[in-house]
């Protein structure tokens, strides 16, 4: 758990930082070309880990009030709004990927290598993705000073 409340607040933006670059890179290389189904993988258990994490973090006692604090932001900036937002944003990512993916072969045999590779998708099989990406990155964004 973390000790202070500056960890805290220092664990959430990076956790938001980390899920706005890995979101934005994702969103962008699956507009312009295949992408692999072991990236989708990948991008939904790191950010249902940190998922997890937030969930943690929001249960440190004061970090609502210290965050708004520390962010020197107008009283009309809703802080625990923010961070439920990214909270939401985040499940809202995971249970796309997690209903999109139900029943895909998400590897599938190489014939030529004999190989177990990475089944690919388009980038109109990757559009409600992008989608929910977007979403994601808003509430990134949302939370970040």
């Amino acid at each position: 758990m973390v000790a202070t409340l500056d960890e805290a607040l220092l664990q959430v933006v990076s956790i938001a930082r980390y899920t706005l670059s890995a979101a934005t890179s994702l969103n962008t290389s699956s507009a312009t070309g295949n992408t692999g189904g072991d990236a989708v993988i990948l991008f939904n258990n790191n950010m249902v880990a940190n998922y997890n994490v937030l969930n943690n973090l929001q249960a440190v006692g004061g970090i609502v009030a210290y965050v708004q604090n520390q962010y020197n932001q107008p009283a009309t900036f809703d802080v625990l709004a923010a961070f439920n937002n990214l909270k939401t944003a985040m499940l809202n990512t995971a249970s796309w990927i997690d209903t999109a993916v139900t029943g895909v072969y998400l590897y599938v045999p190489n014939a030529t290598t004999k190989a177990i590779d990475p089944a690919q998708f388009t980038p109109a099989q990757t559009a409600g993705l992008r989608t929910q990406l977007g979403l994601l990155i808003t509430a990134c964004n949302g939370m970040l000073p």
